[in-house]
């Protein structure tokens, strides 16, 4: 099994429901996705997985397409590396769970279009 797959592995429909959810509503639900490669993102590789992913749903039974950015961290390196992946990781994640609501908080009081 390549890097790759093991790493497409580790997203689940559950965790496309759940971007889902959270960017257009919970009337939001998967129909099918899948990863698309041919879009290069800078950074790829260096210490993480990233690739688009194309995503059908529905919303009360219209049916609509978009597509979203995953990035994963690959688990597989050890000693200091995994440590320093593991807290790059463990930043951004807090930058978009806590620092993006607060700033989305701030753009809309002052009349300016949150942040997706």
């Amino acid at each position: 099994m390549s890097s790759n797959e093991a790493n497409r592995k580790k997203v689940t429909r559950d965790h496309i429901q759940k971007a889902l959810a959270a960017d257009l509503g919970n009337n939001a639900t998967v129909i099918s996705w899948n990863f698309d490669d041919s879009v290069q993102v800078k950074g790829d590789g260096n210490c993480s997985y990233i690739s688009s992913i194309n995503v059908s749903y529905s919303v009360d039974d219209e049916g609509y397409e978009t597509n979203y950015v995953v990035k994963i961290n690959p688990s597989d390196a050890d000693g200091e590396m995994g440590e320093l992946v593991g807290l790059l990781f463990k930043t951004e994640s807090l930058f978009y769970t806590e620092l993006v609501p607060l700033l989305n908080q701030q753009l809309t009081v002052s009349g300016a279009q949150a942040l997706r």
